[in-house]
């Protein structure tokens, strides 16, 4: 085998897939980009979101829930896919999820949840709404946990 039919076969089965798969990946972001709003620098949500979770069953106590929102990191391949994403974690009853989304409309947040662990269903989205001074979020989460589960929660910046 020549040396150029050792290139093409590494062109064929490493490069050109590798390329192909950077490329896809940059499209699917920006599509996704393109539903969700910037975040204006003074409705930056990033932080520690401290609040309340009550459950829409009869019977179900209110509990404190905390929301980590991370801001990505400019070295981070996420950062360039979808730099409108923003992304953290859900502390609940001992549980941690993770979530991503964005901002639909200035003032609305929608959030997709799961289960960091794999082993764990649970899944669901949040839809919030930030007030006007940038302190306060509420809304609704509807998801799956061994059933249908839903509610509305408050959250205060910390």
């Amino acid at each position: 085998m020549t040396t150029a039919e050792i290139l093409a076969l590494l062109a064929k089965y490493l490069v050109i897939p590798f390329a192909g798969a950077l490329i896809g990946a940059a499209i699917k972001g920006r599509i996704e980009d393109r539903r969700l709003f910037p975040l204006r620098k003074e409705r930056e949500v990033y932080g520690e979101w401290h609040g309340q979770l009550n459950y829409f069953r009869r019977g179900s106590p209110p509990g404190k829930i905390v929301i980590r929102i991370y801001k990505k990191k400019i070295w981070q391949f996420s950062y360039w896919l979808n730099p409108k994403l923003v992304v953290g974690n859900i502390f609940y009853d001992g549980d941690e999820l993770e979530f991503k989304g964005g901002f639909y409309q200035q003032d609305h947040l929608v959030l997709d949840y799961r289960a960091t662990e794999p082993t764990v269903k649970q899944f669901g989205s949040v839809l919030l709404h930030l007030d006007a001074s940038g302190r306060h979020l509420n809304g609704h989460f509807i998801g799956f946990y061994n059933e249908l589960i839903a509610g509305k929660i408050d959250l205060s910046k910390k």
